[in-house]
């Protein structure tokens, strides 16, 4: 809607509200005592002041909105710190935790891998460690041991 009619539809608001209110409040000023009529005139002041500052008030804070935090208020917002972590770290990680967890994962996947590393050291491993109870994979301190020695042949 352009800004000229939305300009004088908000006028014709305010007009209609000033008519509702001096319509609403006239019997009460003339049925009043004359020393209570300033007490009614101010009563619809205020209602007429508090409605228009109500609609300036969602104006104001719809336009602050549109706009956008500014660079200062941008520059206040702490951002979170995220360390980079490698990924290849991340899918080492995952393989021993996985590894641990799961005898056929540590079977098909992180025994393959670690034959594969200690072919390429030149000294095959002997065989696959047991599985531990409930079809879990083996302990840390086995894979530790495996691991070491692979380093050591090397």
């Amino acid at each position: 809607m352009p800004h000229n009619r939305r300009s004088i539809r908000i006028l014709l608001g305010y007009l209609g509200l000033v008519a509702a209110v001096v319509l609403v409040l006239t019997p009460a000023y003339f049925l009043e005592a004359p020393a209570v009529r300033p007490v009614v005139v101010r009563a619809g002041a205020t209602v007429l002041a508090g409605i228009i500052l109500i609609h300036v008030r969602r104006s104001v804070r719809a336009r602050i909105e549109v706009q956008g935090a500014s660079p200062f208020d941008r520059a206040l917002q702490r951002t979170p710190w995220t360390p980079a972590v490698a990924p290849q770290f991340l899918k080492l990680r995952n393989e021993v935790r996985f590894g641990r967890s799961s005898h056929a994962y540590f079977a098909h996947v992180l025994w393959v891998r670690l034959q594969a590393l200690a072919a390429r050291r030149g000294h095959p491993l002997a065989g696959m460690p047991r599985r531990r109870l409930w079809g879990r994979g083996p302990s840390l301190g086995t894979l530790r041991t495996l691991v070491a020695d692979i380093e050591e042949r090397s």
